[in-house]
């Protein structure tokens, strides 16, 4: 295996949650400048309604496995 292969991939990833950041950072201050709050209030929803759907299925597969014959 190539060692430098191995270390470019954190840097790689490193940098694309730098890019969502400055670009999600961005858009808010867009956002909050032009003071166009019901789209900020709009996309936050959307935002958390992704979030508890992720986490809500991310912790489906664990959660039957645990119960799954245990309960009388």
């Amino acid at each position: 295996m190539n060692r430098n292969n191995e270390t470019k991939e954190p840097i790689k990833r490193s940098r694309i949650k730098l890019a969502w950041l400055l670009g999600a950072t961005a858009t808010i201050s867009v956002l909050l400048y032009w003071e166009l709050l019901g789209l900020l209030y709009v996309g936050a929803t959307f935002a958390m309604c992704a979030l508890f759907i992720v986490v809500a299925f991310s912790n489906l597969k664990t959660g039957l496995s645990e119960t799954d014959g245990k309960e009388g």
